[in-house]
């Protein structure tokens, strides 16, 4: 069925706050995985950006999703 406009209005800025939030965690996961890898002298760089641009959102999604945890169980 169709939702109200109330909700399709939540779903929106939701949405907008997860992907903002989620992008902004890989960027700054990543630089900050790349200069302490760097500053440790791992040679394994790039894989330890991948970590920290992959992990840091899903800490950010879930803390996005805790904060409006009523809304989006309902």
């Amino acid at each position: 069925g169709a939702i109200s406009a109330e909700d399709r209005a939540f779903l929106e800025a939701f949405g907008r706050r997860i992907s903002m939030t989620a992008s902004g965690c890989a960027v700054a996961g990543g630089l900050a995985a790349y200069g302490v890898a760097r500053q440790l002298a791992w040679r394994r760089r790039g894989l330890t950006t991948f970590f920290g641009a992959t992990m840091t959102p899903l800490v950010g999604w879930w803390f996005v999703v805790m904060q409006e945890r009523e809304r989006v169980a309902g």
